[in-house]
């Protein structure tokens, strides 16, 4: 009895975790940033793009990786990241959109979504013809960093 009681408090206690990370403040930028991207892409008549947890991990390594300056800001390594998915996924096409901002702007995810959607390039980004993307934010010293990974797989 003991030990069902011990599980089930661990897997509450993992919940909670879960539960909590979902909603940091990273997490809702990253969500809002989704959910600008796939409004805008509903606006043009395009499909809602899917989260993907494998470009996730890619995502954040990067974001982590400028805020950190272990990378310079910038697409540096992105064919890294290219062949770590394609390791999990077997890739059609992808692109990347970076960011970074002032924590002190509001509406961190609007602006970030904005500054894109002004570049030609991660214009074309937003509204290719992907179906799976992610976007990882990474905070630290002031600032917030944005990736966010698109692909298509076959």
């Amino acid at each position: 009895m003991k030990t069902i009681l011990f599980s089930l408090w661990a897997c509450l206690l993992v919940l909670s975790a879960q539960s909590q990370a979902d909603s940091s403040p990273e997490n809702t930028i990253e969500q809002e940033v989704l959910r600008r991207v796939n409004a805008h892409r509903a606006s043009l008549g395009k499909p809602a793009l899917q989260n993907d947890a494998v470009l996730y991990e890619q995502a954040h390594a990067h974001a982590r990786n400028m805020a950190e300056g272990k990378t310079a800001f910038g697409h540096d390594g992105f064919e890294h990241r290219v062949r770590m998915v394609s390791r999990r996924r077997t890739i059609k096409s992808m692109a990347e959109n970076v960011a970074y901002l002032e924590n002190s702007i509001p509406h961190l995810a609007n602006e970030a979504v904005a500054s894109w959607l002004a570049s030609p390039g991660h214009r074309e980004n937003i509204e290719g013809d992907f179906t799976h993307t992610a976007i990882a934010v990474y905070r630290l010293h002031g600032y917030t960093y944005f990736v966010q990974l698109f692909a298509s797989y076959y």
